[in-house]
């Protein structure tokens, strides 16, 4: 890889390609920006072993290089053979959208006991257990109390808005949206996939403390339509089609090159 960035940067070079000096100051202010302070950004790049001149002539390089590639090879490119149309047909499993849950929620809220940290004194300690085992048991009980309003017919939303400690959903009834299983946390996607629809579940544990949820409705698996992809998939083409005829460039160039390797 590193033979393959040299030939590039030496073929830019004898094209005479050219950065101007402010874009290469702008993104080094750009990588700079993501630390706290200057100081902090210096020892960053010591780590790497890179001085400010380094990390300059490292971007200038790279930049270079990048232009080069887009001056040579965009204009190669014929986007009309590339058939994102053909791609499409022949790769429908790749846009099929995942089948997602309209899940509405009541949490309680507990703590955690590791979370406390230890008073030292022993009777400070178990003073401070007997206060969060209250806590956790109030939480028990509250939640419970819910279940039994729930199998007595109470609404969902209305004993979420009266009990649920979720500020951020109890005012809509608890409602979290349309979740995927793997962006939730696991105790809640195993049991949103196992509920029918319209079903509540009992009382589920996790380590954040105890919810009760209920399946409002599922979005089923479909095929993304063309239009909705289409943008993306063009975008993929031109990115394969690039590497290929990057490779291509690069074997040329190999042809004539006089490469030494050094063992270190």
């Amino acid at each position: 890889k590193e033979i393959d960035e040299e030939l590039i940067y030496q073929q830019a070079r004898l094209a005479g390609v050219q950065v101007p000096s402010e874009i290469i100051l702008k993104e080094i202010k750009n990588i700079e920006s993501q630390f706290p302070s200057p100081g902090l950004f210096d020892r960053a790049l010591a780590m790497q072993h890179l001085t400010r001149g380094k990390l300059r002539e490292k971007i200038e390089r790279q930049l270079v290089a990048e232009k080069y590639l887009r001056q040579v090879l965009v204009p190669k490119i014929k986007v009309d053979e590339l058939s994102p149309e053909k791609y499409y047909e022949n790769n429908k499993d790749t846009f099929m959208k995942p089948k997602m849950y309209d899940v509405s929620h009541i949490f309680v809220s507990t703590l955690d006991p590791s979370s406390q940290g230890n008073a030292g004194d022993p009777a400070m300690q178990e003073k401070a257990q007997r206060i969060l085992d209250g806590i956790n048991k109030g939480a028990s009980d509250k939640i419970n109390t819910v279940l039994q309003k729930l199998k007595k017919g109470e609404e969902f939303g209305k004993l979420a808005k009266e009990f649920s400690e979720d500020e951020g959903t109890s005012d809509k009834g608890g409602s979290l949206g349309t979740l995927l299983p793997q962006t939730t946390i696991p105790e809640i996607a195993g049991e949103m996939e196992r509920l029918a629809l319209g079903e509540a579940s009992g009382v589920i544990k996790s380590s954040f403390g105890y919810h009760i949820i209920k399946l409002n409705n599922i979005v089923p698996s479909e095929l993304a339509p063309y239009e909705q992809v289409k943008a993306d998939i063009l975008n993929l083409l031109l990115v394969q089609e690039t590497e290929k005829l990057k490779e291509e460039l690069l074997t040329d160039f190999k042809k004539t090159a006089k490469i030494k390797r050094f063992i270190k």
